[in-house]
């Protein structure tokens, strides 16, 4: 997988902001690189990096291996099951709908729940499943459903009610009785 190799969370370090040229090009961070000028001359050296761009922005990300340069497994992060899809396409998919991606907060993406709703639980592959949300703000876990439905030719259904907020669910159970 590979990792970002600029930063804007750390303090302001200026001996980690500097340019990068590969492939012809040199590419400044936005606020500074985690690594020092000449770890990102050994990486470039080694085929480490990964240049990336999108709507005209360009990143710079770094392969990191199952195991290190020793043949080591590498043990300061945990592994993941799954790489992408990532939480901010759910804010990119917003956006696109929306024009402003201030409608939602924490949207989740599509392709993501959708990965969900399409495994297999205890061995049993339940292709008329009746899957409940409890929280469905905008709606993801339907059209994740109906999207599976498309792709696997199953018949799942799916309830969506909004509990966010018990008050306001008390309130409408009042006023419709």
């Amino acid at each position: 997988m590979t990792q970002p190799l600029a930063t804007s969370s750390k303090d302001p370090r200026p001996n980690l902001r500097f340019p990068i040229s590969i492939g012809g090009r040199e590419i400044w961070p936005e606020k500074q690189w985690i690594w020092s000028r000449e770890r990102v001359e050994q990486a470039i050296a080694n085929d480490e990096l990964v240049v990336n761009e999108s709507s005209g922005k360009v990143s710079v990300r770094v392969k990191q291996y199952l195991k290190n340069e020793l043949g080591e497994m590498r043990e300061m992060k945990p592994l993941s099951i799954m790489v992408g899809p990532y939480n901010q396409e759910g804010t990119a998919e917003v956006f696109e709908l929306f024009g402003t991606d201030n409608v939602f907060s924490f949207p989740k993406p599509v392709d993501l729940v959708r990965h969900f709703v399409s495994l297999t639980v205890n061995d049993v592959r339940d292709t008329s499943a009746i899957i409940v949300d409890f929280f469905a703000g905008s709606g993801t876990l339907g059209q994740a459903v109906l999207a599976q439905n498309a792709i696997d030719g199953a018949r799942r259904r799916f309830k969506s009610c909004n509990c966010q907020n018990p008050r306001q669910y008390r309130r409408r159970q009042r006023t419709s009785s």
